[in-house]
C-alpha cells in the first residue's frame, strides 16, 4: 500500500469537556492540525511523543506493541477527538516515537471512509451523509 496524505486535526477530548462545563475558554482547547499519514496496516491511531505533550494528554495505561523482530511497551494516551476531511472519531491513541501522525484502518472506518484503490485516496462511503453512517443489517 501506498502512503495516503492527508490534513489531520488532533483536539484534547478532556479540554472540549472542560469547556462544555464552562471550566475553560474555547481558546484554551488544546488542538494541533498537521499533514499525516493514513495507514490500512494499522488497525488505531498513533501519534508522536512531541504531540502527546502538547495536546496535554496523561498516560493512560502501557502495551506492548509487536514490531517485526521485537516487541516494544508503548503509552496508551487519554483521549482525543480525530477529525479529517470534517469527519469525527474519538479515540485512545498510541504514543510512538515517529515524527507523523499515523491513523489506522479503525479510525478510517469509524469515519465512514473508504480507500480508493484507484486514486490512492479517502473516500466518504456515504459522500451525501453529513456523516458517519452505521450499518445495522437489514433490521428497519
Amino acid at each position: 500500500m501506498r502512503e495516503i496524505q492527508a490534513k489531520i486535526k488532533l483536539i484534547n477530548y478532556e479540554d472540549m469537556e472542560l469547556y462544555a462545563e464552562g471550566s475553560i475558554k474555547d481558546t484554551q482547547i488544546r488542538v494541533v492540525e498537521e499533514e499525516g499519514i493514513i495507514d490500512t496496516n494499522l488497525r488505531r491511531l498513533i501519534i508522536p511523543s512531541r504531540l502527546f505533550e502538547k495536546l496535554g494528554l496523561r498516560k493512560m495505561e502501557e502495551i506492548d506493541l509487536s514490531y517485526l523482530y521485537e516487541v516494544k511497551a508503548n503509552i496508551v494516551a487519554s483521549a482525543v477527538v480525530v477529525e479529517i476531511k470534517g469527519r469525527k472519531a474519538i479515540t485512545l491513541p498510541i504514543v510512538e516515537e515517529t515524527d507523523k501522525i499515523l491513523v489506522g484502518r479503525f479510525i478510517i472506518e469509524e469515519m465512514d471512509f473508504y480507500v480508493d484503490a484507484v486514486t490512492g485516496e479517502i473516500k466518504p462511503r456515504h459522500p451525501e451523509a453529513k456523516g458517519p453512517v452505521e450499518f445495522i443489517g437489514g433490521v428497519k
